[in-house]
C-alpha cells in the first residue's frame, strides 16, 4: 500500500546533538501533501516558535489541523524512538509516541485522501509551507514506514523488541561524528 494521509504507521530514532539548554526548533521530517491547500507533515521538536519551543509535535495535515504535541526534552546524545500514527475517516486521529509511550493525541473527523507531493526530507523544514530553516541537529536512524496505524500495545511492543538495539545505540560509538560535525 502506498504511504499517504489515509492511515499508517512513521517511526524512528532520533539522537539529538544540540545542547542541553537550547531552545531552537529541529524538525527531524517533513513532507508536501498532493492537497488543494499545500497541506504538509512534519514531526519537529518545537514548532509554530517562540509558543511551540519544548514540545513535541506531530503535524499530520497542517490544513485539516490534524496534530498533536506533548512537553517533552530531548537528552542529547541520548537514542529515542519516535513513532508517529494516523488513521483518518469519521474517528480519524493522530498519536505520538515516545519508546512505546503515548504523549499526545488528537481525535476528529478528516478526510486524509490524498499522497505525497515531495519526497520526504530528512532535517528539514523546506518542503512546509512555514519554512524557516528548522534543522535537525541530530542523528536520525532506521525510518520505517507502515500502511496500518499501529494501536498502543503494538507502538510499546515495537519499542521493546527494539530495547536491544537501544542500549547498542546509546554506546558512544558515534562519539568522533559528533565531534566532527560540531
Amino acid at each position: 500500500t502506498a504511504f499517504s494521509a489515509r492511515q499508517g504507521t512513521l517511526s524512528f530514532w532520533v539522537n539529538p546533538q544540540w545542547p542541553a539548554n537550547d531552545t531552537q526548533s529541529h524538525t527531524f521530517l517533513s513532507l508536501r501533501w498532493q492537497h488543494p491547500k499545500n497541506s504538509y507533515l512534519t514531526i519537529s521538536q518545537g514548532w509554530w516558535e517562540p509558543g511551540g519551543a519544548g514540545r513535541l509535535y506531530f503535524v499530520l495535515s497542517n490544513q485539516e489541523e490534524v496534530h498533536c504535541n506533548a512537553p517533552f526534552h530531548f537528552q542529547p546524545g541520548r537514542w529515542r524512538l519516535i513513532t508517529a500514527v494516523w488513521q483518518a475517516g469519521q474517528a480519524g486521529y493522530c498519536k505520538l509516541f515516545v519508546d512505546g509511550e503515548r504523549m499526545a493525541h488528537w481525535q476528529g473527523k478528516f478526510i486524509g485522501d490524498y499522497p505525497p507531493a515531495s519526497p520526504l526530507w530528512l532535517g528539514t523544514d523546506v518542503v512546509t509551507t512555514v519554512a524557516a530553516g528548522r534543522q535537525a541537529n541530530a542523528f536520525i536512524d532506521d525510518l520505517r514506514f507502515f500502511s496500518v496505524p499501529f494501536g498502543d500495545l503494538t507502538a510499546y511492543q515495537d519499542y521493546e523488541a527494539s530495547e536491544t538495539i537501544k542500549r547498542e545505540r546509546d554506546r558512544p560509538r558515534w562519539d568522533w561524528l559528533s565531534t566532527a560535525l560540531n
